[in-house]
């Protein structure tokens, strides 16, 4: 019900109740003589019986609102209460007399018993004339139990005592002082997050958010917007309830907010996990507390995973999870992007995947797909959405086909969480046709850092495998601005076919505010280069102050896609932006990221987990297809040792980024619509393969030494058992996967059968997203 029909009902009430209470005191009345009696004794029957029903009506929703917990503290917080108490000391007299008036009026035309003659009744046989009406005589005694001495008959007495106790009860203790009493104290346990429903969501099913953090609002905007069954909510947090609610509520309506219910715990407490009633929840996302606000939170990602064991240890107890065959679906937000990756390629333990659906994200790789993934292959659409203020792919809206002289090159000013993520998901999206033909055309990412040396130290450990194989430099300026670089080529991989790898690196000490840096900048943006510079500085003003600073003649290149800003902390950013594009016709190249309203995208994150799925279940397709011919080698290789390969999650992970250039692939081909030609399976499986070296580098896979492979190529050591090592045999150049055949006859099926199926996945997503 909104608010308008709340509203409007109860001052609909009140007039009702008004007209009621005045037609019973006013009539019947001789004085109105050009009214009959009988006219006015029908007003007031009328006024009453509809005051009287919309009393029951008003009880019924009350009882309705009660069963609803949630709802009921939602309306006694929020629903005027004075207004209510106002509706209710109208409406009762009505209520209760209603259904004597309705009875008199039976007897009127019987013998029956009228109990308008018994009110009436007393012993100095006073004209009838003289006498209260039947609602007055009620609402006297209910307001004022003093009038009992009025009735002086014995049957009179009794229900002027009935009627005088139930206004004693209603008026001058319940209402005054029990119901007041209650409410305010039910008042400030909601407040404070301490009114618990635990019966309510034994009956209900229901999503839970563990933690306060800033993007709870998107969350549950999604929730909302994608689930149409109008599902509660359950949101538990350690933060100051009451301001948290403020917070959340200001982007909800009213409707919505009838559907939240906020508690106060901890989510590393089990007591407080046992309130959640988590056996009967659709969907659990453990955020933890915004880390801003909060130290504990250094340990942020180490408390989720202690949450989710608890989740798990509470679905086992739970009687009602033994008839459920599906396992309760636990999205779970990592603050690090170091613990991220380890749970994209290690299995948790069995005990936990038995009950838990177990998907983990990161706020910062979230964005990076939500700004790089484009999920368009016509030209125009994309120009129009980026008109209307969206993003560009990083190739731009044409792509970049095998002929194109065109390459990408990605600046990432500030080494942050949010820099780092954008370099990362650029790696894992930008590989193109162009570079079988030529490796002169690799993608280029560039960071810009005034602590560069120190930040590039420790980025390129944490993927030493990746920067062995990569081409990277490392540039500082000198003392007579100009920029000098030490280089590093990979050299000792000609077993895996030498220099292989179509990214590239580089790492520029200074900022972005040096003239030196910009004119390298302005440099960059040759003809046939897609530039994108994201300034994902932490201060979100230094970040608008970088991007408005840029040299004038960087955005008037026609190479510089778009300039990213990252702010993820108020929209003042936002504002300056907009008033910078009316400013300059330059500017309009400027795009704000990382708000957290808008970084949970459920309907985007169901597409690629989607997509991710099919691409899995076409495996065994592919390989009855490829493999099987060659099966009895495949079975002769394999079966020699009982194996540990790649985790399922490791699998899960890399047919969900695989997914995720499905757009960029279709677009460098110029893809419209039936089946790819062989010509175009074989060029777009190449560059399936360069994105799959990437993506296993990046997942902390290596390469295998020269020894390794000579143990595999001699049937010594089984390449399965040394995925468990972490290391893959296929890591290697497309021309070394020929020479691999013998060892591996499916080293090159797989990518050419994926290849091959991409239009019926794109066909199948077009379908679903309409």
């Amino acid at each position: 019900m909104s608010k308008f029909v709340r509203v409007t009902a109860d001052y609909v009430a009140i007039i009702v109740g008004l007209a009621a209470m005045v037609s019973n005191i006013l009539l019947p009345n001789s004085e109105f003589g050009y009214v009959s009696i009988a006219v006015q004794e029908n007003i007031c029957l009328l006024t009453s019986v509809v005051a009287g029903l919309l009393g029951v009506i008003y009880i019924c929703y009350a009882l309705y609102l009660w069963v609803l917990k949630p709802k009921f503290d939602w309306h006694l917080i929020n629903g005027h209460f004075l207004r209510k108490v106002s509706v209710l000391v109208l409406l009762t007299p009505s209520l209760i007399t209603t259904p004597f008036l309705i009875y008199n009026e039976y007897a009127a035309t019987s013998d029956s018993f009228s109990i308008e003659e018994v009110m009436r009744e007393d012993s100095s046989n006073n004209e009838v004339d003289a006498q209260p009406s039947l609602y007055w005589a009620f609402y006297a005694h209910f307001m004022d139990p003093g009038n009992q001495s009025m009735a002086t008959t014995h049957r009179g007495r009794g229900f002027v005592s009935l009627i005088s106790i139930v206004g004693v009860f209603l008026l001058n203790g319940l209402l005054v002082t029990s119901i007041i009493g209650w409410i305010d104290s039910r008042k400030s346990k909601w407040l404070k997050g301490e009114v618990s429903y635990q019966r309510f969501l034994r009956l209900k099913s229901h999503y839970i958010i563990i933690g306060g953090n800033d993007i709870v609002a998107s969350i549950v905007e999604q929730i909302f917007k994608n689930d149409k069954s109008r599902p509660y909510i359950l949101i538990q947090t350690t933060r100051d309830v009451e301001s948290f609610r403020r917070e959340l509520f200001s982007t909800l309506t009213d409707e919505q907010q009838e559907h939240i219910m906020i508690y106060y715990g901890s989510r590393i407490s089990d007591k407080d996990i046992e309130d959640l009633i988590v056996a009967k929840a659709k969907e659990v996302y453990i955020l933890g507390e915004d880390a801003r606000n909060d130290d504990v939170e250094s340990y942020h990602d180490t408390m989720n995973m202690e949450c989710l064991n608890l989740i798990c240890d509470s679905v086992k107890q739970s009687a009602t999870w033994q008839t459920q065959e599906h396992r309760l679906v636990c999205r779970v937000m990592f603050e690090y992007q170091t613990t991220f990756s380890v749970f994209q390629y290690y299995d948790l333990d069995n005990n936990i995947n038995k009950y838990i659906d177990f998907r983990p994200f990161n706020y910062y790789d979230m964005w990076a797909q939500n700004i790089f993934i484009n999920r368009e292959i016509e030209a125009q659409k994309i120009r129009d959405a980026f008109a209307a203020g969206g993003y560009m792919p990083l190739e731009g809206a044409e792509g970049i086909s095998s002929s194109s002289d065109s390459y990408v090159h990605l600046f990432v000013v500030g080494m942050s969480r949010m820099g780092v993520a954008l370099a990362i998901e650029a790696a894992q999206l930008a590989h193109y046709p162009n570079y079988t033909s030529s490796s002169k055309r690799r993608t280029r990412v560039t960071f810009i850092d005034k602590n560069a040396k120190t930040e590039s130290e420790f980025f390129m450990g944490r993927f030493k495998d990746l920067f062995q194989l990569s081409h990277w430099r490392y540039g500082a300026i000198a003392d007579d601005a100009t920029l000098t670089w030490s280089e590093h080529s990979p050299s000792g991989f000609d077993h895996l076919g030498g220099d292989f790898l179509d990214v590239e690196w580089e790492f520029l000490d200074g900022g972005v505010e040096h003239g030196t840096v910009q004119r390298y900048i302005l440099d960059a943006a040759q003809p046939n280069a897609k530039l994108t510079i994201a300034i994902c500085l932490s201060e979100s003003n230094s970040a608008l102050a970088a991007a408005l600073y840029l040299d004038r003649q960087i955005y008037a290149s026609d190479s510089v896609l778009q300039v990213l800003v990252y702010n993820r902390f108020g929209n003042a950013v936002v504002k300056a932006m907009e008033s910078a594009r009316k400013l300059s016709p330059y500017m309009n190249k400027l795009r704000p990221f990382g708000l957290p309203k808008s970084c949970f995208n459920a309907r985007c994150l169901g597409h690629s987990e989607r997509i991710g799925r099919a691409i899995g279940d076409r495996y065994a397709e592919i390989k009855q297809r490829y493999i099987e011919p060659a099966k009895e080698r495949v079975q002769q290789v394999d079966t020699q040792v009982a194996y540990k390969g790649k985790s399922k999650v490791a699998n899960r992970w890399s047919n969900i980024y695989n997914g995720n250039t499905m757009w960029t692939k279709l677009r460098s081909i110029g893809y419209v619509d039936g089946d790819l030609t062989p010509e175009e399976v074989e060029v777009l499986a190449k560059v399936e393969h360069n994105r799959w070296n990437i993506e296993q580098l990046l997942m902390n896979f290596r390469p295998l030494s020269r020894e390794e492979l000579e143990g595999v190529k001699s049937r010594k050591l089984d390449k399965e058992c040394l995925k468990g090592e972490m290391a893959h045999l296929n890591i290697c150049s497309n021309e070394c996967l020929d020479l691999l055949a013998d060892v591996d006859v499916a080293a090159k099926a797989y990518d050419k059968g994926l290849t091959e199926l991409l239009p019926q996945i794109y066909k199948n997503y077009t379908k679903e997203s309409k």
